[in-house]
């Protein structure tokens, strides 16, 4: 089921009920090789990819196919064909674009267009620009910052600060897109430029500490989805991709702090530190805002914000709820088993997202790696073992989230098709792939 509308260039053609002409296996290797490295676009667990190239293989006639999956492309290959490689763009999809992904490619492993139809469409999706306008996205970000700033420090200074940052992050974000080469790069500037703000403003201005202040402005840039997806990747047996995805994101985590501790040598927080009334209803607004922000930064349609909200809400509230019941540590378990379970009821409802697209936005209010930024960025300026101990807190934040994402993804197995009643048998990603008759 796809978000909102289905996009033109996914209309479902009619089904005839006769079974679909040949394909040519060189088609249907191109698709399973453009399909795979979208899908490593979309940042999908390498299982799910490895079922999805599964099944379209099967759907367009090609019983034996060698797949092996990594986060930055794919090794495709069949009888007669030479296994090879096609590596990801590395290209962020946006929502609108997950999802029809998502509906394409149960299109065609319903066998209802050929193999070179799909590849059109394929293209399409991929080259389909944001459903917003610039202004309209970097609105968005205001937003995202604020709906953190509302669980952080809810006070009515400290919301301005973190719409005008998280904007000016936005901003970038946006024209690093159109000027790839200084993409790794912009993490560190990005996070030496708050910090700069944050270190002059955060205690007077904001009364809240500059390390705590720089969460929201540089949330966008946490990796948090890749964390916990490279949990995911391990837990799976996929130690590669699983490796290769917490490296990659503890690379970023580094380029950030970096960043920020660069500029607290260079000039130094204000020891003042303001009061001021915290806004007790900030928390429970928070996700209602984060979700409009989600949708806007992430081009998804308004008629689906009710499905987003519903999402955030339950993540947030079973994370609050098992933080009291049980332990702090053990809130991010619940959050993502909610998270995963919502997203999933929300696909079947009308017009519901599919859960890979509403399952991210209640991955960005987890935000698993903020704590880990922080403490980083606090060890590196007070060499306090008190925050390596909390810098461990936050990896084990981090597979908490993944358990509850494991535990409730098992049965269900989050990207399935909704309306299809049985599944395959799983597919190891880096064995050949048999149809057992």
């Amino acid at each position: 089921m796809g978000i909102g509308r289905t996009p033109a260039w996914v209309i479902r053609p009619a089904h005839t009920g006769m079974p679909p002409a040949p394909e040519s296996p060189g088609a249907t290797i191109e698709l399973l090789q453009q399909a795979g490295i979208a899908l490593c676009d979309s940042g999908a667990p390498t299982l799910r990819i490895t079922e999805r190239l599964y099944r379209l293989a099967i759907a367009y006639g090609i019983d034996d196919v060698r797949l092996f999956v990594l986060p930055t492309g794919v090794f495709v290959g069949s009888p007669g064909y030479a296994t090879a490689f096609r590596r990801a763009e590395g290209h962020t999809l946006n929502l609108d674009q997950n999802a029809a992904l998502h509906e394409l490619f149960d299109v065609a492993a319903a066998g209802r267009c050929t193999a070179a139809d799909c590849l059109r469409r394929l293209h399409k999706i991929l080259r389909a620009p944001s459903r917003y306008g610039v202004g309209t996205t970097i609105f968005g970000h205001a937003l995202l910052g604020v709906g953190l700033g509302l669980i952080i420090t809810p006070t009515v200074p400290a919301l301005g600060a973190y719409a005008v940052l998280s904007a000016l992050v936005g901003a970038g974000s946006l024209m690093i897109q159109r000027t790839p080469r200084f993409a790794a790069t912009f993490p560190v500037v990005a996070a030496f430029l708050v910090t700069l703000v944050a270190n002059r403003i955060a205690g007077p201005w904001l009364g809240e500490t500059p390390i705590m202040a720089l969460v929201p402005p540089l949330a966008w840039l946490l990796p948090a989805a890749k964390l916990t997806t490279g949990a995911l990747d391990l837990s799976w047996g996929d130690t590669i991709s699983g490796a290769a995805r917490l490296l990659d994101a503890g690379n970023r985590i580094m380029l950030l702090a970096f960043g920020a501790l660069a500029a607290t040598q260079l000039l130094p927080p204000a020891s003042t530190i303001a009061t001021y009334p915290h806004l007790t209803w900030g928390p429970w607004a928070a996700p209602a805002v984060f979700a409009v922000g989600m949708a806007l930064v992430m081009s998804a349609p308004i008629r689906v914000l009710p499905h987003m909200t519903a999402i955030c809400y339950s993540a947030y509230g079973a994370m609050v709820a098992g933080g009291i019941l049980f332990d702090p540590l053990l809130s991010g378990f619940f959050g993502g088993l909610v998270a995963t379970v919502a997203s999933m009821v929300a696909q079947r409802l009308p017009k519901g997202p599919p859960a890979a697209a509403g399952f991210l936005a209640a991955f960005w209010l987890l935000v698993p790696g903020r704590l880990g930024l922080s403490e980083v960025i606090e060890t590196g300026i007070t060499h306090q073992l008190s925050s390596l101990t909390a810098g461990g807190d936050a990896l084990l934040t981090v597979v908490a989230i993944a358990t509850g994402v494991l535990v409730a993804a098992g049965p269900a197995r989050i990207g399935r098709d909704p309306h299809r009643g049985s599944s395959r048998p799983r597919a190891d990603p880096g064995i050949e792939c048999r149809r057992h008759e």
